[in-house]
């Protein structure tokens, strides 16, 4: 279990700045995600896919979150999860 807060930024790449403020809003679910792998936005759905490595030697997950920051869902994966692709 991941003992430290993971903290996901919104990156300005028009200014090369980071937001001061952590985008995952909803309480406790930072300390869920061990090692961030992959980020993934799907304009289809309006939702962020920030997917986890775990710990490289079990099977990670996929955690879904809407366009504010906010919780939805996760869905356990595969070993080393980088990349989701949704299908409509």
């Amino acid at each position: 279990l991941n003992t430290m807060e993971t903290e996901i930024k919104i990156l300005n790449h028009r200014t090369n700045s980071t937001s001061s403020i952590d985008f995952i809003k909803t309480p406790g679910i930072s300390s869920q995600i061990v090692l961030p792998y992959g980020i993934d936005i799907s304009k289809s759905t309006n939702e962020v896919y920030i997917s986890d490595a775990a710990e490289f030697m079990t099977r990670g997950r996929v955690f879904v979150f809407d366009l504010e920051g906010n919780y939805k869902d996760k869905v356990n994966v595969s070993y080393l999860p980088s990349k989701v692709i949704v299908r409509n």
